[in-house]
């Protein structure tokens, strides 16, 4: 087995607690904030977060985890710099950014469902993931993420939330490259890189 590999240990476990925590804190503070505001945009992301959490926990176990610092460093990061996004005064894209990123939103949970248990956060094998929205791009969680958080972007313009898209784009553009290295090896995961092209956004990227 590769070095890049570990049976289940201590720093997977711990790694583990911490998102199940994380992900547990979402959901009350979006539970608060749908209940404070009522708004639509706030119960999809009440519910996103709450599959989240829920195929976090039920996610299938895996005898290999990928423990090198950068694919971890990235996981991370993906994970929490969308909560550095800071809602700003109203400006002419708020609603067309509200419906981009309702339908980022709903992108989400069709990529969560279509995963199933082989959800995760740091490159592991959980099994090959080739229906549902697999069938048209490798990495369909991390496209419509991206596209949920330009919808923020767009509802509460700043340079601030401008640039920390831009960077969720190289984050997330580099959990894609590590992440299917950590699985290249596998016959069956090359067979469908063979065959589903793009990463992202069918016929660019």
């Amino acid at each position: 087995m590769r070095k890049t590999e570990n049976r289940v240990g201590f720093l997977p476990l711990a790694a583990a607690g911490v998102m199940l925590f994380f992900y547990g804190l979402l959901v009350l503070a979006t539970f608060d904030k749908y209940w404070e505001t009522r708004a639509l945009n706030v119960f999809g992301l009440l519910v996103v977060n709450t599959t989240f959490l829920v195929m976090y926990a039920a996610r299938r176990d895996t005898a290999a985890v990928c423990l090198r610092a950068t694919p971890w460093a990235l996981a991370f990061c993906g994970s929490f710099l969308p909560l550095l996004m800071r809602p700003t005064g109203s400006g002419p894209t708020s609603g067309v950014g509200n419906v981009v990123q309702f339908l980022g939103l709903a992108a989400i949970l069709a990529a969560l469902l279509s995963l199933r248990r082989s959800f995760g956060i740091v490159p592991a094998h959980r099994g090959i993931r080739t229906t549902g929205m697999y069938r048209f791009v490798r990495h369909p969680l991390y496209a419509a993420e991206l596209l949920a958080l330009a919808g923020v972007a767009l509802a509460h313009p700043s340079v601030r939330n401008t640039l920390l898209w831009i960077v969720e784009l190289a984050v997330q553009l580099g959990r894609t490259s590590t992440e299917e290295a950590f699985l290249g090896t596998d016959p069956d995961y090359a067979n469908y890189v063979a065959r589903v092209r793009y990463r992202l956004l069918p016929g660019i990227l």
